[in-house]
């Protein structure tokens, strides 16, 4: 999966020891799918690989602990929106893949 975000950030209280770290998402996914099944054991066609694409928007909260100026450490919940779809096939049909759900993230931040 590879997006292409644009975001906005609200850091309500910056000077907090542990301060809380608001942020939304949106912009561009796409995503190659490629599905290798037993074809004996799972008759279900591989008619579903292939090249994804489509909107995706997160909404998330961090708690961040900052090591220096411009450096912290975070971890937080994100909620993940993101229906993309793959060009239609010969019966003009699309084929969609669901890849909305909730995530936890964790890292560091470094501004430049």
């Amino acid at each position: 999966m590879v997006p292409l975000m644009g975001f906005l950030v609200f850091d309500p209280i910056p000077t907090a020891i542990i301060h809380p770290m608001l942020r939304f998402e949106i912009g561009y996914n796409s995503l190659f799918y490629n599905s290798k099944t037993d074809s004996t054991a799972h008759p279900a066609s591989n008619s579903e690989n292939g090249y994804y694409y489509g909107l995706i928007v997160k909404i998330g909260a961090d708690g961040l602990y900052n090591l220096g100026e411009q450096t912290a450490i975070f971890a937080g919940l994100e909620y993940q929106w993101a229906n993309t779809q793959t060009n239609a096939n010969s019966k003009g049909l699309f084929a969609r893949r669901d890849m909305s759900g909730i995530g936890i993230r964790m890292g560091f931040r470094f501004l430049l």
